[in-house]
């Protein structure tokens, strides 16, 4: 199983290949998130991770796409038929979403329902996710003491997310279902 953690930054997850553009340490693909197509191959990762970075993507210019957007598409286009794309990030009403600052937006997993046909305003893109799980962690934050498990608001939450591609031609019995211990793996 091939797997890449974008911006791996200080804490790369063992079994992962690693993207950082600034970590100062070695990685295995040095390259800017935010510039694209990313210099990696189409449908070759089984797994992406990406830990505390989706809220660091800048605001489109003038006259560009959303690169929350692109972000995803390259995301999509790196993954293989029926890999899993897993993200986490600050809760959105959490006073960590916007303490660091180097955020320039807040994510929220309903987000990704506007990249699936679960939803009628999916026009921003051609590619559609499908929502495997979506959870709060109960992990504690490196500043903010700790989290109040289960619960989907508060300012001390963050959570996670995993999504499956899958493209309208395929069968949907390609999707990779999470398990137990694919679930206690991340």
């Amino acid at each position: 199983m091939k797997r890449i953690d974008l911006g791996s930054g200080f804490r790369p997850r063992p079994g992962f290949e690693t993207q950082d553009l600034y970590y100062p340490g070695q990685v295995d693909h040095r390259f800017d998130l935010t510039v694209f197509p990313w210099p990696l191959e189409s449908e070759s990762f089984d797994v992406v991770r990406a830990a505390h970075v989706l809220e660091h993507l800048p605001p489109p210019r003038s006259g560009e796409r959303d690169p929350w957007i692109r972000f995803n598409e390259e995301v999509w286009r790196i993954l293989k038929p029926g890999g899993v794309f897993e993200a986490s990030y600050p809760h959105p009403r959490g006073r960590g979403v916007w303490a660091n600052p180097t955020h320039y937006r807040s994510v929220s997993w309903q987000q990704w329902v506007h990249l699936s046909d679960e939803s009628s305003e999916n026009y921003y893109s051609p590619i559609r996710w499908r929502i495997l799980h979506h959870w709060v962690s109960d992990r504690e934050p490196l500043f903010w003491g700790p989290q109040i498990r289960g619960v989907c608001v508060g300012e001390h939450l963050k959570v996670r997310i995993g999504l499956a591609g899958f493209r309208p031609t395929e069968e949907t019995t390609r999707l990779l279902k999470p398990t137990k211990e694919y679930l206690s793996s991340i």
